[in-house]
């Protein structure tokens, strides 16, 4: 989705910003993503064998998913509406 609301090619971590920018989000909301967009980057690459990582609860990982959703649809309006 951050890909297609910024026309960048670059991972959610890297459109970070612009695709914050992109979607002209209140304050709160934008503080919202980006710490929702650093909150998923942990858990989205593996970590070292030397490393451990601590596991989400199961009612924070469905939290999650409708978070998820939640952006998605707030991307999804402001694609349409431009």
């Amino acid at each position: 989705m951050a890909k297609t609301a910024t026309g960048r090619d670059k991972a959610l971590l890297a459109n970070k910003e612009k695709f914050i920018s992109v979607l002209e989000l209140n304050d709160h909301y934008k503080k919202m993503l980006g710490a929702y967009i650093e909150y998923a980057n942990q858990y989205r690459h593996a970590v070292k064998p030397s490393e451990k990582r601590e596991i989400p609860k199961r009612n924070e990982v469905e939290a999650f998913y409708y978070i998820t959703r939640i952006f998605v649809r707030l991307s999804i309006q402001k694609l349409a509406s431009t």
